[in-house]
């Protein structure tokens, strides 16, 4: 993290802090792309974190803080032993369900902005610890007898985003290469991860 700030802060509520990466990922989408694909993509990613917020809600947990970065929005809750693995991957992989519900509800009339809601999901379930999918198989396989064996194919598959995503760059040109910028990021601080 190389600069971070806090944007409110108050005992009710939770923080909001908001890392430099987040402005320089979000200076990347609008210069790349159109100004009404970033909007799309803000509003996907909104109603993915609701569906987070939703069963967070229902689960009754409290939040403590929410932080903006180039990885996305990370909501951190307040950890309680009577909460299960299970309750939480089902809080975390609930973003990802809302986007690809959105997918069906809204192929046929918005179709754009359902293709955007498809790949919001589909991004955020990649094994990496920052997203969704990463950090609900860090939760199930915590502790497993099979734990490194299966930490040694995630790596495999991380290292297999970057290489197909640079050949997209080659074929597909610049408009790609937030993605691939994206999973070298990942992968990165994937690694940077220290696990106690």
């Amino acid at each position: 993290m190389i600069l971070s700030s806090h944007i409110f802060k108050s005992t009710d509520i939770p923080k909001v802090r908001a890392d430099f990466s987040f402005f320089l990922f979000m200076s990347l989408l609008f210069l790349l792309r159109e100004s009404c694909e970033v909007w799309g993509i803000i509003m996907v990613c909104l109603l993915h974190e609701s569906g987070h917020l939703i069963m967070i809600s229902l689960f009754g947990i409290r939040i403590k803080e929410i932080r903006l970065s180039g990885y996305g929005i990370n909501i951190i809750t307040s950890k309680n032993a009577a909460d299960s693995d299970w309750k939480n991957v089902i809080v975390l992989l609930s973003g990802p369900a809302v986007n690809i519900l959105l997918f069906f509800l809204l192929r046929n009339s918005f179709h754009d902005t359902a293709v955007l809601s498809l790949s919001a999901g589909i991004y955020n379930l990649l094994p990496y610890s920052r997203l969704d999918g990463g950090a609900a198989i860090d939760t199930l396989i915590l502790g497993n007898i099979h734990e490194k064996t299966i930490n040694a194919v995630l790596t495999f598959i991380r290292i297999s985003l970057i290489a197909v995503s640079a050949s997209m760059v080659y074929v597909y040109g610049i408009r790609v290469f937030p993605v691939m910028a994206a999973f070298v990021v990942l992968y990165l601080s994937q690694h940077g991860l220290h696990r106690v």
